[in-house]
């Protein structure tokens, strides 16, 4: 309650501050009639006080259980927010289905399941839960919608290798985990594989709604696009290329299709000129722009004069509530649906998407097949792309605007698997570092940063690198960075937020999840304000950060393990934004993620002014190191349902 109604309470029980709490926790009849006699203290404001004091009661009970098993107050708040006060007696009921909570890992887990619960290695819940976080591993940081069951790297494999128990015991539980339907079975390419089921239905539903899209009628006449694209050239000065025509054409006739190609290809223009078609094919058309990152979403309404969104904007995606639009409540009154960024796109968010689409919506997927793929599970754009009969257009010849931009031309011979010419041009500069003098390769990384930011300002430049861990990874340079661009300081408040971490006012922080208003995966802003409170109410710690784009929010403590320090980005987050001016760490500290996809993303992102710190050799070593392809069946799945198999 305000500093003001605390005060009438006390007055009200004549200046004994002990008294309305004493009543207040022990008499809650007496308390609510008390407080009709006092003004501004209402029948919901009191409600509000009791659900708060009920959620502290259950935290205290939380934290002290956690205490003993050494894990932080924000993980406490997190299991107060999923399952309220029953939070603690749904742990000692079984302490492994907290593996179905995001940030518990299974090694966490099983340290209290065996230390203070005293499991059997055996039980039967343990294996249950260990199986179920190598498929989510597989999922979240391979990008595997599926294990094989046997082999190597087979599910059962990797789970006799972290138990160490029989695997005839293992195998038991995935019979069990497949009858109980908490575990999904295929047969592919002659072996079988172990799917989580909600990643197999995404795979499937999205083969049954693409399929069902691809064999309606053509939507726009072939001559009516023809005539349009006729009175673009003749408006804008300038003639397409054949293949941005025939581009267009396989877009506006059908009802899903796919355009891939990489920068400087004209895939901006073709936006542009399909928007028009489907203006000028119905006059109230209603078209939706939208993408996975906010940044990508911004310049596509930039560049299109269209409002776009992100995907999870526009489907009203909430933490608390869900998707507002779905299956059963779909985006009213779409004509027109253009995803930009589209190999950004993981195989469960698309389902949801193409859920929430009407039947009758023109679907077009624009993206870089050559792009790194979605960082959950799915290559969706390649594999969409391998599939025959999906209408599509690969764009590769690169048009009169990019063509004088040298990071464009050696990302795109890189690409081609030519190691690029690193002798340095005005937009292009590789500064070589010896490999056994990390500090050397830190400080030239640290110092071209603080002077280049001096020059573009601090939201146009980005040091990006292959991971967040090891040597001269995210982590680490994120703390150096912050400790010479935002120092402590006595005027600017701060909150810690454990494991070293701080967030300071002045600090550049980056989203790591999708929430509601505006606030996406991947944005960027600035902490604001810093609200720390007395260590003995850390729960009550917040700050505001203001966002790139102009959103701003408050983060409780529960919720900052949505954020970390963006000075340095990992290439996979900055994927779908663009900068100035980006530094790219080529070190072979960092060679275990260095892969082709990886280094032409990174090259990719840049407008002006490109800086590779690191080694010459890292460049073949990427080539070398190809991505390996993921597990999935989506392809599989579209072929064997074309020639008239039922999707089990």
């Amino acid at each position: 309650m305000e500093q003001r109604q605390q005060k009438r309470i006390i007055e009200h029980y004549d200046n004994k501050p002990q008294e309305p709490m004493n009543i207040f926790k022990n008499n809650e009849e007496r308390f609510r009639e008390d407080m009709k006699s006092v003004k501004g203290i209402g029948d919901k404001k009191i409600q509000k006080a009791y659900e708060k004091h009920k959620k502290y009661i259950a935290v205290d009970a939380l934290y002290f259980k956690f205490a003993r098993f050494n894990l932080s107050l924000s993980k406490a708040l997190k299991l107060i927010k999923k399952w309220g006060s029953a939070a603690a007696d749904i742990i000692d009921e079984n302490v492994y289905q907290l593996i179905h909570i995001d940030g518990f890992s299974f090694e966490t887990i099983d340290r209290i399941g065996l230390g203070y619960y005293k499991f059997d290695k055996k039980d039967g819940r343990r294996i249950e839960a260990y199986l179920i976080q190598i498929l989510k591993n597989a999922a979240s940081g391979k990008g595997d919608c599926f294990l094989p069951l046997e082999g190597q790297e087979g599910l059962i494999a990797q789970a006799q290798l972290g138990l160490n128990i029989s695997d005839n015991l293992i195998r038991e539980k995935v019979i069990d985990l497949i009858y109980k339907q908490k575990l999904y079975k295929r047969l592919y390419e002659g072996n079988i594989v172990i799917y989580l089921p909600h990643i197999y239905k995404a795979e499937k539903t999205v083969v049954q709604i693409v399929s069902s899209a691809i064999h309606k009628n053509k939507v726009i006449k072939e001559d009516k696009v023809d005539m349009i694209i006729a009175d673009y050239e003749k408006r804008k000065g300038f003639t397409l290329a054949n293949k941005q025509k025939e581009s267009i054409k396989t877009s506006c006739i059908n009802q899903f299709s796919i355009i891939s190609g990489p920068p400087g290809s004209g895939k901006t223009t073709i936006v542009d000129v399909i928007c028009e078609v489907f203006r000028r094919h119905k006059k109230t058309c209603n078209i939706k722009l939208a993408a996975l990152a906010g940044k990508a979403a911004t310049r596509m309404a930039e560049t299109t004069g269209i409002e776009a969104s992100t995907i999870h904007r526009l489907l009203g995606y909430n933490p608390d509530t869900g998707w507002t639009y779905n299956e059963k409540n779909q985006l009213p009154n779409v004509d027109l649906l253009i995803i930009d960024e589209f190999s950004m796109v993981d195989i469960l968010l698309f389902e949801k998407l193409m859920k929430a689409v009407s039947r009758d919506t023109v679907v077009i997927c624009v993206g870089d097949k050559d792009q790194l793929p979605s960082v959950d599970c799915g290559q969706v754009l390649e594999d969409l792309i391998d599939v025959p009969y999906i209408p599509k257009t690969i764009l590769e010849e690169i048009y009169r605007q990019k063509k004088d931009s040298t990071i464009l031309k050696r990302a795109l011979a890189f690409n081609k698997e030519q190691i690029p010419s690193l002798t340095e041009a005005k937009d292009f500069k590789f500064i070589s570092c010896e490999v056994n003098d990390i500090k050397k390769t830190s400080e030239t990384v640290l110092d071209l940063y603080v002077n280049k930011i001096k020059q573009w300002g601090i939201k146009n430049v980005c040091l990006m690198v292959p991971q967040n861990v090891k040597e001269l990874g995210g982590d680490i340079m994120n703390l150096q960075l912050q400790g010479i661009i935002n120092p402590p300081d006595k005027s600017k408040a701060e909150i810690s937020s454990g494991h070293k971490r701080v967030f300071r006012e002045g600090d550049r922080v980056i989203q790591l999840k999708n929430i509601e208003n505006g606030i996406s995966n991947g944005m960027v802003g600035t902490v604001i304000e810093c609200f720390p409170t007395d260590r003995h109410i850390a729960s009550e710690d917040k700050f505001t950060v203001l966002f790139d784009n102009g959103n701003e929010k408050t983060y409780a403590r529960e919720d900052f393990d949505m954020l970390k320090l963006a000075y340095a980005l990992t290439i996979h987050k900055s994927q779908g934004s663009e900068y100035k001016c980006i530094i790219m760490l080529m070190d072979e500290h960092q060679r275990f993620m260095i892969r082709k996809k990886l280094v032409y993303t990174g090259m990719t992102r840049c407008k002006d002014e490109l800086f590779i710190v690191g080694q010459e050799k890292m460049f073949e070593h990427a080539l070398k190191n190809k991505d390996k392809r993921r597990n999935t069946m989506l392809t599989h799945l579209f072929m064997e349902y074309k020639e008239g198999a039922t999707i089990s």
